[in-house]
């Protein structure tokens, strides 16, 4: 990637540091008469000779700026080193460079006090480029100014790329290397659209006494290490978190990572479905049929009338007219019809000529329930051995409910049931269900072929909430109820959840509520019928 920094320090650094970090060409210099005299104080109060860098196996201090490391890694504070070194006269501006080895190379960087200078976002993010790379900047500073660069390594960038492009190409850089595009402007989105308390409220309990609310500022005992006071701080309004007993620190996404030890695209994901933003995320590519899968198909579905045409859009119709067996075989519903469709597929795929994508494209879009119910079938051949269910084409002719089987939900289940009435479909519990010899078996094909499924959460019975994340991983649309809001918990919040009182009254209402809510979910989806 073209570097963008140049001439970052005074004469004095370059002439003893001659192993600093090279510089990157068509860089836009940055002058130090722009740099407030105080800077330039905290410059001169340093000396710029390794000599002087005072260390040990967790920390250092290099130009009057604390180096510090999470892993206790000599190598990184040597990095960090070379990133002072690359920042020349701006490396003044900075208190300390924080490396977390455990995250890829992410760095906190926080600007002293009174030292902000514009140009800082930029140098750091190149000084830090040219050690290797980095998995994210979090750069801490006063009245508004700290940011979050995103990750960015060497090795495919565009020389002469602008720096208002700079995080932009970062990510994207990241999503290629995942393999997983994330839309652009995906992370501003994903950290505006959930704060960093809602998040670590999960695994702490704050302290009233020191915490503001209103202010964005929350204390808690840390989630890191065992303590009995409140020396953990999140500050809500710059989003980031830090430990002043451990020293964690991070952002949101770090504190996803690291408590539930997800890699940086997973911590994305993950916090992209707790704020509904998973759908902006680009699904798993559509797989095309394999030849087996086409033979399945083209032996169930296909006509006389279907090979003319595939012969005409492969190129293939002299071979398909001309074979003494395949048409003849089809018409008269002859025992070796599926061999001599396999024998038409085999010799397709084995000329290499493009025929066989297009055979594929053509079953795709002419039979695409077919195509796309026999590639599910393959996907869901793994959950039979593990859930014990075979997979079939949803009907979507029912409503499921999930909840607890016990008396207290018996009214609970009547008020569902009459609201269910209201619409084209009934109600049915896994209970009322005995088409296999295990329960898990009947649930799981009720969930399969259902329009909606509504799920109880009162009480977070374990059961439901095994049955909810199967919905969702099946791409239901589901209905969460629930008596009480804790009941409903952070990761599932972001969907509408109705709330109802188990009481006469209560009941009522829910069955006011959920009749209106079903109905304009079917309406929307008289595909499903």
């Amino acid at each position: 990637m073209h570097q963008l920094v140049a001439r970052r320090c005074v004469d004095t650094c370059q002439t003893a540091n001659p192993n600093r970090v090279p510089q990157r060409q068509n860089a836009r210099p940055i002058h130090l008469a722009t740099i407030s005299s105080s800077c330039r104080m905290r410059l001169s109060a340093g000396t710029c000779g390794m000599g002087d860098m005072q260390t040990s196996n967790t920390s250092a201090q290099y130009l009057s700026v604390d180096l510090s490391s999470r892993k206790n890694i000599a190598a990184e504070i040597e990095t960090m080193r070379q990133i002072v070194d690359g920042l020349g006269a701006l490396a003044a501006c900075l208190e300390s460079i924080w490396c977390d080895s455990s995250a890829g190379a992410t760095y906190t960087v926080t600007v002293a006090k009174g030292m902000w200078h514009d140009d800082l976002p930029r140098a750091i993010a190149d000084a830090t480029y040219a050690t290797g790379g980095y998995n994210g900047i979090y750069i801490e500073a006063e009245d508004g100014h700290g940011c979050t660069l995103d990750p960015d390594w060497p090795g495919d960038g565009i020389e002469g790329e602008p720096f208002d492009a700079h995080e932009q190409a970062g990510a994207q850089r990241l999503n290629q290397i995942a393999n997983s595009p994330l839309p652009n402007g995906f992370l501003d989105r994903l950290r505006a659209a959930i704060s960093l308390s809602q998040v670590a409220g999960r695994w702490v309990k704050w302290d009233e006494r020191k915490s503001n609310p209103t202010k964005g500022d929350f204390w808690a005992s840390c989630p890191f290490h065992s303590e009995t006071h409140a020396s953990f701080h999140v500050d809500d309004r710059k989003g980031f978190y830090y430990c002043f007993g451990c020293h964690a620190k991070g952002d949101i996404l770090t504190m996803v990572k690291e408590k539930e030890n997800l890699s940086f695209l997973q911590a994305v994901r993950r916090l992209a479905f707790i704020t509904g933003l998973d759908h902006e995320l680009q699904p798993p590519a559509f797989e095309p049929p394999t030849i087996l899968q086409l033979k399945e198909i083209i032996v169930k579905h296909f006509t006389k009338e279907n090979f003319l045409e595939v012969g005409l859009v492969t190129g293939w119709a002299q071979y398909i007219r001309s074979h003494d067996r395949l048409l003849r075989s089809l018409s008269w519903g002859d025992p070796d019809y599926a061999g001599n469709v396999l024998e038409l597929l085999t010799a397709m795929e084995a000329r290499n000529d493009g025929s066989f994508a297009k055979l594929q494209g053509y079953i795709t879009t002419t039979f695409s329930e077919q195509a796309q119910t026999v590639t599910q079938t393959a996907v869901f051949s793994s959950a039979k051995s593990v859930l014990g269910y075979q997979y079939t084409t949803p009907r979507n002719d029912v409503i499921g409910v999930m909840m607890p089987f016990n008396s207290n939900f018996t009214s609970v289940y009547q008020a569902i049931q009459r609201a269910c009435g209201q619409t084209p479909l009934l109600a049915k519990r896994a209970d009322e269900v005995w088409n296999n010899s295990t329960v898990i078996s009947d649930i799981l094909e009720l969930i399969n072929h259902s329009a909606v499924v509504i799920c109880d959460l009162t009480g977070r019975n374990e059961n439901v909430f095994y049955e909810l994340g199967i919905a969702h991983a099946w791409n239901k649309t589901v209905v969460p109820i629930a008596q009480s809001d804790a009941d409903v918990p952070a990761d599932v919040r972001h969907h509408r959840y109705l709330k109802y009182l188990n009481n006469r009254e209560g009941l009522e209402a829910m069955e006011r509520d959920l009749a209106t809510r079903l109905t304009g979910l079917l309406g929307k989806n008289k595909s499903m019928f």
